[in-house]
């Protein structure tokens, strides 16, 4: 290996590292996103795809193993069900789309929360 390559593998292993820290303190949330990819992103565009994925699958292993420490939701399981609820308020839409057009909808966070939860509850 080349020094070149090496300062990459260890600046690919770094922002990897720094990238799960991101995601542990981040995945208390009940929709957590892989927040630590903001670290790891720019490794692949800087310094190829094979660095980038070194980067990324440092930066998310938060969710498995000895790291998960909170609740990881498939985003499609649960579009799906946000999608084929109807939200309740009155506006004769979809929760996911009340969501979308009235984020200040008191009624449909507490159902869009609710979906999440059952989903995570069942996994």
């Amino acid at each position: 290996m080349t020094r070149t390559t090496l300062k990459r593998l260890g600046i690919a292993i770094v922002c990897g590292l720094v990238g799960l820290a991101i995601n542990i303190w981040r995945t208390g949330s009940s929709a957590p996103l892989l927040v630590g990819r903001m670290v790891t992103l720019p490794v692949a565009i800087l310094f190829g795809p094979w660095f980038g994925i070194i980067a990324s699958v440092i930066a998310a292993t938060a969710g498995i193993g000895i790291f998960a420490n909170g609740v990881w939701v498939a985003p499609l399981e649960a579009l799906q069900k946000l999608n084929a609820q109807s939200c309740t308020c009155g506006c004769d839409l979809t929760v996911a789309r009340c969501r979308a057009d009235d984020p200040t909808c008191g009624v449909s966070l507490p159902l869009a929360k609710e979906i999440v939860k059952q989903i995570a509850a069942a996994r």
